[in-house]
């Protein structure tokens, strides 16, 4: 989750888009979640959830192409 997402940034140093799925249902796996700036998504996953923060993730993608 979170630890992946600090590992991949910092060996690539660059900002990547991450989602965090959890079935921790903790308050702090949120936080650490919404501190590092990562979408969250606990456990199990409704399709409709899912599907706004992948369609969230390519408007961002085209957004940053387009320049």
């Amino acid at each position: 989750g979170t630890g992946v997402a600090r590992r991949l940034r910092a060996r690539l140093g660059r900002e990547l888009p991450v989602l965090v799925v959890t079935a921790d249902g903790s308050e702090a796996i949120r936080e650490e979640a919404e501190a590092l700036g990562t979408l969250y998504l606990r456990k199990p996953v409704k399709p409709l959830a899912l599907r706004s923060v992948l369609r969230r993730f390519a408007d961002a993608d085209a957004r940053r192409r387009a320049g």
